[in-house]
C-alpha cells in the first residue's frame, strides 16, 4: 500500500452500515460483523475515482454536482455509519465503470443471505445494466485512454445541430414545428383528414398547409415540402375516392355495379385506415411514416385510374368490362395489386353473378327470379316486323343480346348461359316438380352461385364442388324418374310446388330477418383478409407476391376457369332433362316428320292429292254456279278457268279431307279418317297474308304467283317450339311456296305434251319452234324440279339420321356427347338455311330467283297459248316467246356456272358448312356442291354448252 497516503478509517463514512430498505437484518448479527472490522484506506480500492463516485451516489442518490471525484477525496476519511438510518438512492447512468470495483461495493446490499457470509471473500460477478449504454469499439477495450474520433457528418450530431447550421447557411430556413405535431398531422393527412397543420379546401379540392413555411426539425424547408407533398397527394386521392363513393350513392341513375364499386372502394379505404392507425404509435420519424404509407401510396393511384376509366359507363356490363381490363393491367404492373383489384372485381360483379345464377337455375333469389326480372342480356321476343314470328312468341321465347354481356365472357360461354336459362324455364314450365326446376329446394344438394376464383387451389376446389353438385342432382333425377312425378317423396324433397312463374311471398318475420341480417352485414368490420393483403403480411416471395400465390392463373382465363365448371355441369343436366322431355314425352321426331311430309311435300299421297285438287282439269269444278250443283270430287282447275282466285268456300271444298286422309301417325296401323281429331300442331290450309302488290300478282291465273296465297298453317306446341321456332316455320313456308310452284310447273309441262299430242290439227301447234319450245321447256322444268326435290330429300335424310342417333342415345341413357336442346334447334335451323340456299331462296340469291321466275312465266304463257290455239283462239307471239325463253335460260346457266366457281355460293365452303352442321360428314364434298349438281344436270348432254 502507498505509504504517502494516510490510512483512513473504513467506518468513517456516515451511515455506511444503515439497514437496507430491501432487507430485514438482525441488529445483533450486524453488531457482530462490525466489531472486528479494521480501517480501510482509500488507496486499497482498485479505482479511486470510481469508489468516490459510488460513495456519492449512495449518499446523495444522484450525480448532480459531481465534477471531480479527486477533489472529494482530499482529506476525506471513512467514518462508521448508522445502519438504521442508511438508505440507497437510485442508481443513475454511469458512463465509465469498472466491473470489479462495482461488484465489490454493491455486493453488500444484495440480499440478506449475502450479509451472513464473509464480506471480505471474493464476490461473485454481478452484471449491472445501465438504461443507456455507451457505444464501444475494439480500440476502447484495448486502450482505456483511447478517444473515439468524432464524425464529420452534421446529420449524426442531432437535429438541433443541423437546424443551427441551417440557420447559419440559409437566410430564412422556415419555422421549426415540434416533431410530434408534424408526424401526427402528416399521419392524418395521409388518411385524408384535416389536422392542426393541414386543412381541406372544398373549392380547390385539395389539402393546404396552415403554415406555409413550417418544417420539421432536422429537415430543410425544401426537403420537408418534398416529403409532405407525397402524403398531400395521397390525402387528395383518398378525398377524391370518398367523394366518388358519396356521389354514386346519391345519384338517381346509379346502377347496382356502380354502387357496389363505391362500397368496395370505401371498404378498402377503411381497411387501409385501420392498418395505418394500428401502427401509428410506432411512428417516431419521417422514414417510419413513409414506410407505413408505402403500399397505400401505390394502391391509391390505381383506384383513381379505375374511377377515371369507368367514366361514362351506363350499364353493369360496361362497368364490369372496364374493371376487368383494369385488373388485367395490374397483373402486369404490380403482382400484389392483383388481389386487391380482383376483390373489387368480385364485389362489383356480384349482382351480375346472382342474376346469371338465377337465370341458369344455379341460384334461387326471390328478388331476381320474377318473370319480369330478366338479365340485361335477355329480352322477351317481340317487337319484330315479321308478323309470323311475333305470333309464334311464347313465354319462354327469349332473344339473346350479345352486346349486353361483359367482355370477359367468351362467345361460347355466353351462348351456353343463355341457352341453359331457356332450357331451365322450359323445364319449369312443363315439369315444375323436376329436381332441376327448383334445385335449391333439395336438402341433399348444395347449390352455389357463380364465384370468382383467383388461385389454382380455388379452381380445383370449385371443380370438386361442381362434380359433387352434378352427382347429387343425378341421383335426385334418377329417383324422380323411378318414383314418378306425382310421388309425394319427391314433392317433399323439392318443397311446395307453386303455380308457374309465381314466387312464394315472404312472411313478415322473414322480411324482418332479411333486413336484420343486411344491417348486421353492413355494420361488420372491414374484411380481415383484405387488410392482410393491403398490409402485405404473411410470407412474401422475392417478387413481392404472397408465397402461396406466386403461380396463379392468367387473369384472361379466370372467367372461364371460374364459371365454366358449374355452368357446364348445369347445362349437361338441364339439356339431358330437356331432350328426354322433347324426344320421349312429346315425340318431337313425329313433328319433324309431319313438317317434312307436308310442308316439304315429302309425302307422295299428299303431294299427288294436292296436285290433282289444284290443277286437274278433269275434276268437277268447285266454283259455285247458278243452276249447277257441286257433286263428287271437286278441284280448282287452275289454268282451265276464267275467274281467279277462288272463293274461300270453293277453296275449302276443294282441299277438304286432303290432309286428314293422308295423315297416318308414325308407327300406327290406324287408317285415316275424315273425322279425325285436330292434326298435330293444328296443321291445316290457310290464306297467306300478302301485300297489295302480291295480291295483284295472284289475280293472274297464268302468272307464277297464282298460288302464293295458299299456305300450310302449323304451330309447334309447347315445349316443341323451343326447337321448332317461329323463324323456322317462316322458312318452311317459303320452301313450301317454291315447291308448290315446282309442282305446278311439272303438271303444266306434262299437260303441255298431252295437249300438243291431241291437238295436232292446228298449224300453230305443228310449228317446229313450238315443238322445240315444248321440248326445251320440258327439259328445263324437269331438271329444275328434280334438283329441288332431290336437294330437299338428301338434306332431310342427313338431319333425320342425326335425330335418330340422338334418340338412341337418350334411350340408352348415354348422353355425354354434348347434345342439347339448342344444338338440336341450331341443327334444324341450319338444315332449313341449307335448303333455302340450295333452292335459291336466300336474299343474296334474289336476282337468280327472279330470273328463274321469268323463265317459268314464259313457259306458263306458252302453255296458255297452246290451250288457246287448241280452242281456236289467238295465242302469243311464239317466236318472241321462244327467243326470250332461250335467252333467259342461257343467262341462268351462266349465272349458275359463276356461282359454282365462287367460294361460299355453292362451292367448297358450302360443302364444308353442310358437313360440319350435319355431323360426321354424312354429306360428301361433291354432293354438297348443290349448284354444281344443277349444272351437271343441265350440261350432261352438252346442249347448253353451245
Amino acid at each position: 500500500m502507498d505509504q504517502n497516503v494516510q490510512a483512513g478509517n473504513a467506518f468513517a463514512i456516515p451511515d455506511l452500515w444503515k439497514r437496507s430498505a430491501l432487507a430485514d437484518f438482525d441488529n445483533d448479527a450486524t453488531n457482530l460483523i462490525t466489531e472486528h472490522l479494521e480501517p480501510l484506506s482509500i488507496a486499497d480500492c482498485v479505482d479511486h475515482d470510481i469508489f468516490l463516485t459510488l460513495v456519492l451516489i449512495e449518499c446523495t442518490g444522484s450525480l448532480n454536482g459531481l465534477r471531480d471525484a479527486s477533489e472529494l477525496s482530499k482529506g476525506l476519511e471513512l467514518q462508521p455509519t448508522n445502519l438504521s438510518s442508511f438508505t440507497f438512492g437510485p442508481l443513475k447512468d454511469v458512463e465509465s465503470l469498472d466491473g470489479s470495483s462495482v461488484s465489490s461495493h454493491t455486493e453488500q446490499v444484495e440480499t440478506p443471505q449475502a450479509l451472513e457470509e464473509d464480506i471480505w471473500t471474493f464476490p461473485a460477478p454481478i452484471e449491472i445494466t445501465a438504461k443507456t449504454g455507451k457505444l464501444r469499439s475494439w480500440e476502447g477495450f484495448q486502450d482505456r485512454n483511447f478517444l473515439e474520433p468524432r464524425t464529420s457528418y452534421i446529420s449524426e450530431r442531432g437535429s438541433q445541430v443541423f437546424d443551427s447550421v441551417l440557420e447559419l447557411q440559409i437566410e430564412y430556413s422556415g419555422q421549426v414545428i415540434h416533431s410530434g405535431i408534424v408526424l401526427r398531422s402528416l399521419l392524418q393527412l395521409g388518411l385524408g383528414r384535416q389536422s392542426i397543420l393541414y386543412y381541406y379546401d372544398e373549392r380547390g379540392h385539395s389539402f393546404n398547409p396552415r403554415i406555409e413555411d413550417g418544417r420539421m426539425s432536422g429537415f430543410s424547408l425544401m426537403a420537408f415540402r418534398s416529403l409532405s407533398a407525397t402524403l398531400l397527394e395521397q390525402g387528395n386521392s383518398i378525398r377524391h375516392i370518398r367523394d366518388f363513393v358519396t356521389k354514386t350513392q346519391s345519384m338517381r341513375n346509379s346502377f347496382p355495379a356502380l354502387v357496389a364499386l363505391g362500397g368496395r372502394l370505401l371498404t378498402t379505404l377503411s381497411s387501409l385506415e385501420a392498418l395505418v392507425l394500428a401502427e401509428k404509435y410506432s411512428v417516431s420519424s419521417m422514414l417510419q411514416l413513409q414506410q407505413l404509407f408505402e403500399r397505400p401510396r401505390k394502391v391509391l393511384p390505381w383506384f383513381n385510374r379505375l374511377i377515371a376509366s369507368i367514366d361514362g359507363a351506363k350499364t353493369d356490363e360496361d362497368l364490369l368490362s372496364r374493371v376487368f381490363e383494369a385488373t388485367q393491367k395490374a397483373e402486369h404492373e404490380l403482382p400484389w395489386l392483383r388481389e386487391i383489384l380482383f376483390d373489387i372485381l368480385a364485389a362489383v360483379s356480384r349482382c351480375w353473378q346472382e342474376s346469371v345464377g338465377a337465370w341458369t337455375g344455379l341460384e334461387t333469389d326471390v328478388f331476381l327470379e320474377g318473370k319480369n326480372r330478366l338479365p340485361a342480356f335477355v329480352k322477351l321476343r317481340g317487337g319484330t316486323n315479321n308478323e309470323e314470328i311475333r305470333k309464334g312468341a311464347t313465354e319462354y321465347d327469349y332473344d339473346f343480346i350479345p352486346s349486353k354481356m361483359p367482355s370477359f365472357i367468351c362467345e361460347v360461354d355466353a351462348s351456353l348461359i343463355f341457352e341453359t336459362g331457356r332450357s331451365v324455364r322450359l323445364l319449369r314450365e312443363h315439369v315444375p316438380e323436376h329436381p332441376l326446376a327448383r334445385p335449391t329446394g333439395l336438402p341433399t344438394i348444395e347449390c352455389h352461385p357463380f364465384e370468382w376464383q383467383s388461385t389454382w387451389h380455388d379452381i380445383e376446389r370449385i371443380s370438386n364442388r361442381a362434380e359433387e353438385y352434378e352427382d347429387n342432382l343425378r341421383d335426385a333425377i334418377k329417383t324422380f324418374g323411378v318414383q314418378g312425378r306425382t310421388d309425394t317423396t319427391i314433392g317433399n324433397m323439392i318443397g311446395e310446388t307453386h303455380s308457374k312463374n309465381v314466387l312464394p311471398a315472404m312472411s313478415e318475420q322473414q322480411a324482418r330477418d332479411y333486413l336484420y341480417n343486411s344491417i348486421v352485414m353492413i355494420e361488420e368490420p372491414p374484411d380481415e383478409e383484405l387488410s392482410i393483403r393491403i398490409g402485405g403480411f404473411g410470407p412474401v416471395s422475392a417478387e413481392g407476391a404472397p408465397a402461396s400465390e406466386v403461380f396463379t392463373p392468367p387473369v384472361t382465363l379466370l372467367p372461364s376457369l371460374s364459371f365454366r365448371t358449374f355452368l357446364t355441369a348445369q347445362a349437361r343436366l338441364v339439356n339431358q332433362a330437356c331432350l328426354r322431355l322433347l324426344f320421349q314425352d312429346h315425340d318431337i321426331r313425329a313433328h319433324f316428320s309431319l313438317l317434312y311430309r307436308y310442308n316439304l311435300l315429302g309425302d307422295g299421297v299428299f303431294a299427288s292429292r294436292l296436285s290433282h285438287a289444284l290443277f286437274d282439269p278433269e275434276l268437277s269444278s268447285a266454283e259455285r254456279r247458278k243452276g249447277h250443283s257441286r257433286s263428287g270430287v271437286s278441284g280448282l282447275k287452275l289454268g282451265y278457268r276464267d275467274t281467279w282466285p277462288p272463293a274461300s268456300s270453293e277453296l275449302r271444298l276443294a282441299l277438304m279431307g286432303i290432309l286428314a286422309d293422308s295423315y297416318i301417325p308414325q308407327g300406327s296401323a290406324e287408317k285415316s279418317s275424315l273425322f279425325r281429331n285436330e292434326l298435330p300442331g293444328g296443321l291445316s290450309f290457310a290464306i297467306r297474308e300478302l301485300s297489295e302488290e302480291g295480291m295483284q300478282k295472284c289475280i293472274d291465273p297464268d302468272s307464277v304467283n297464282a298460288l302464293d296465297f295458299l299456305r300450310l298453317q302449323y304451330r309447334a306446341p309447347s315445349p316443341l317450339n323451343a326447337v321448332i321456332t317461329a323463324t323456322s316455320l317462316v322458312k318452311y313456308d317459303a320452301i313450301f311456296k317454291l315447291l308448290l310452284r315446282a309442282k305446278r310447273m311439272l303438271y303444266v309441262v306434262n299437260q303441255l305434251s298431252r295437249d300438243l299430242a291431241t291437238n295436232i290439227s292446228s298449224s300453230f301447234l305443228r310449228d317446229t319452234e313450238c315443238q322445240r319450245f315444248r321440248i326445251e321447256s320440258h327439259h328445263f322444268v324437269i331438271t329444275m324440279c328434280s334438283y329441288f326435290f332431290d336437294q330437299v330429300t338428301k338434306l332431310w335424310n342427313v338431319f333425320e339420321y342425326r335425330m335418330g342417333e340422338v334418340a338412341r342415345t337418350i334411350d340408352h341413357d348415354a348422353m355425354d356427347n354434348g347434345e342439347s336442346t339448342f344444338k338440336i334447334r341450331d341443327c334444324h335451323e341450319h338444315l332449313l338455311d341449307r335448303m333455302m340456299f340450295a333452292l335459291l331462296l336466300r336474299k343474296r340469291q334474289a336476282e337468280v330467283m327472279k330470273l328463274l321466275e321469268e323463265i317459268f312465266g314464259s313457259v306458263l304463257r306458252f302453255a296458255n297459248s297452246v290451250r288457246n290455239a287448241a280452242r281456236g283462239l289467238v295465242g302469243c307471239d311464239l317466236r318472241e316467246s321462244y327467243r326470250f325463253f332461250q335467252k333467259q335460260v342461257k343467262i341462268f346457266v351462266n349465272v349458275c356456272r359463276g356461282l359454282s366457281e365462287r367460294r361460299g355460293q355453292g362451292g367448297t365452303e358450302a360443302a364444308t358448312f353442310s358437313s360440319d352442321v350435319f355431323m360426321d360428314g354424312h354429306v360428301d364434298e361433291d354432293g354438297a356442291n348443290a349448284i354444281g349438281q344443277l349444272l351437271l344436270k343441265f350440261e350432261m348432254s352438252g346442249f347448253y354448252a353451245r
